[in-house]
């Protein structure tokens, strides 16, 4: 019996020891969708374990690791979204821009480029978050 319960100690430790933390953003605000300004370009919601980008009804969903929280910023380290090259990885990071254009939301700006790209960021895309 003592063993027994010794063995229920060892697995309540063990399972309190490798329980995954629950991530989530510092400003919540960065849970909302977000709606390009630009036409053409796919909508984006994002979360601490995922991006799904979605336009004209084709939606993509990509597994992510949050780098970056911050109240101004999120940098999020994304698989490719093709399924066949899920190895591609892409770095997206997200930019609360402050402007006093009425744009009807918070301006943020997307940043994204691939780890093995020479510049830091390679390409921009700008988007509303709602009121």
């Amino acid at each position: 019996m003592k063993n027994f319960i010794n063995i229920l100690l060892v697995l309540a430790i063990a399972a309190c020891t490798f329980r995954t933390e629950e991530q989530n953003f510092v400003n919540p605000i960065f849970y909302k969708d977000m709606v390009p300004l630009s036409t053409g370009t796919w909508y984006m919601h994002i979360m601490p374990t995922k991006l799904v980008s979605s336009y004209k009804g084709d939606t993509n969903i990509q597994k992510c690791t949050l780098t970056e929280n911050t109240m101004a910023a999120v940098t999020l380290r994304c698989e490719g979204p093709n399924p066949d090259n899920r190895g591609y990885i892409l770095i997206y990071r997200f930019v609360l821009r402050p402007e006093n254009k009425d744009y009807g939301g918070m301006l943020v700006e997307m940043f994204f480029n691939a780890p093995d790209e020479p510049e830091e960021f390679t390409s921009q895309i700008s988007y509303i978050i709602p009121e």
